[in-house]
């Protein structure tokens, strides 16, 4: 039995099936008209290329978070992601590899004070980490593409 989690994106509905390729084959004969997404617990090229042939539009692991599932779908984040100007600062760091030390020296700042930056940022992206938030945020196009 399929898991189907209908999902509104900005200009298009779309749902996100967790299933094996039998259920997404049976959910896109019964709903030919509508987006499909299929999650899946284990990377398998063999299986997202059967998936993409069946119709899905993208084939996402479970271990996504919300914030990764939005720019792998090509959806911009929604408001709740957005980020202080202290948190952007911190996030161009973040990317360029520094340590918190590194940050809080030149911005000024307490280490402690760049410690709750960040992890304000990685709850604000869904990242589970900070390697995970600057990923994340260069995928989005969050920071500025020069290092």
């Amino acid at each position: 039995m399929p898991h189907i989690l209908p999902v509104k994106l900005s200009l298009s509905d779309m749902v996100l099936l967790y299933t094996d390729l039998d259920g997404l084959a049976r959910f896109r004969l019964a709903y030919p008209d509508i987006q499909v997404a299929r999650l899946y617990d284990a990377p398998d090229a063999r299986e997202e290329a059967r998936s993409l042939a069946l119709g899905a539009c993208a084939c996402l692991p479970l271990t996504l978070s919300s914030a990764e599932m939005l720019a792998a779908l090509g959806q911009t984040p929604s408001p709740e992601y957005k980020l202080t100007p202290r948190e952007r600062d911190v996030l161009e760091y973040l990317c360029q590899g520094l340590s918190n030390r590194a940050i809080a020296e030149k911005l000024e700042l307490q280490i402690v004070t760049i410690k709750l930056h960040v992890r304000g940022i990685c709850r604000k992206l869904g990242a589970d980490n900070r390697t995970k938030a600057a990923l994340l945020a260069q995928r989005l196009g969050l920071v500025s593409s020069h290092r």
